[in-house]
């Protein structure tokens, strides 16, 4: 399970400059400046663990995946497991279902806090 370090100075829902750090399983670690805001219009509100949306300037790979501009950090607040949704999309995965999502499971800190499992 990889890491994911997210840096920068009032988080809110409309994007802003971050800095993200990303350390993956297989060794390799990138830190970009990013666009970052907090996802959601319901759970936000109503959980302390948020999810993001990233955006980089280009198509790039993320955490083993391939190339895309956008990427979200789901927190799943409501799954407990951290396995419904993995294995959702590893069923579809596996069913050859179009536009699946590529999925990671990966630890988050914000400004240095631990957040979770994302």
């Amino acid at each position: 399970m990889g890491s994911v370090y997210i840096t920068g100075s009032g988080i809110t829902n409309e994007y802003g400059e971050a800095t993200v750090r990303a350390e993956w399983t297989d060794g390799s670690i990138d830190e970009q400046t990013v666009q970052l805001r907090i996802r959601g219009n319901s759970t936000d509100k109503y959980t302390a663990k948020k999810s993001y949306n990233i955006k980089f300037a280009d198509k790039q790979p993320f955490m083993g995946m391939d190339d895309a501009k956008k990427w979200s950090l789901l927190a799943n607040p409501f799954d407990k497991s951290l396995l419904r949704i993995m294995i959702g999309f590893d069923l579809a995965e596996g069913m050859d279902i179009t536009y699946t999502s590529d999925t990671r499971l990966c630890k988050v800190f914000v400004n240095g806090t631990y957040q979770g499992v994302y």
